[in-house]
């Protein structure tokens, strides 16, 4: 089903620039990184044939990659294909919990037909809208209590706070820092010292940290 819902959802994007990749589902390449939409479907039936389609839409900005894994290493084998930010369908409309189901044999062209219509009208405009660096600093520094909410990795949420606060020259990027840290005083210990650490070095360093021209 995944791979047919793949197939309806690239004639649909083909024309926006999207192809079919292995690894990363439908992906258009920018000049300043790449996005992508990822389709998974999970078997929800029990007495009866029941699937749940949920799709992630995802942002990378290579500049913003360029420094976070510095704090955050990821293998060398996936380091290129991390995103900056990734957020459900359900986290799109508003309902983290949202998630579109089939139920019966004869649902799956109007589902299909669904799905596509979600991801060209609700989950592409949020990829073209959050790919620039500024638009992305908003999400992650103007509206992070929200942010907050549907993103539980405090580390990797705060590093990446930091490192687009710093690209956009933000004047309040030091008052960034400092909450972020609050945030980390109500972790449990095993949990901060492990998140903080990386923090608080990468915070040392942009001190100095000069933007390349």
């Amino acid at each position: 089903m995944k791979n047919a819902l793949y197939q309806e959802l690239e004639s649909a994007l083909a024309p926006l620039g999207f192809q079919l990749n292995k690894a990363l589902g439908l992906l258009r390449k920018s000049p300043t990184g790449f996005q992508s939409v990822r389709v998974f479907v999970e078997d929800c039936g029990i007495d009866s044939p029941c699937f749940a389609i949920t799709l992630h839409f995802s942002i990378r900005i290579h500049a913003v990659q360029a420094l976070t894994q510095q704090y955050f290493p990821i293998h060398p084998r996936y380091a290129h294909q991390a995103p900056t930010h990734t957020a459900s369908l359900g986290q799109v409309v508003g309902d983290p919990q949202f998630r579109v189901t089939i139920a019966r044999q004869e649902e799956i062209d109007q589902v299909f037909d669904q799905v596509s219509q979600y991801v060209s009208t609700l989950g592409v405009p949020y990829l073209e809208h959050y790919q620039p660096v500024a638009m992305l600093d908003q999400l992650y520094n103007d509206s992070w209590q929200e942010l907050a909410v549907q993103m539980k990795a405090l580390p990797v949420r705060a590093i990446v706070s930091m490192v687009l606060a710093k690209l956009t020259s933000r004047p309040d990027w030091q008052a960034i820092a400092h909450r972020l840290s609050q945030e980390f005083d109500h972790f449990e210990a095993s949990s901060r010292d492990v998140g903080k650490q990386p923090f608080q070095r990468l915070l040392d360093e942009l001190f100095d940290y000069r933007i390349p021209s």
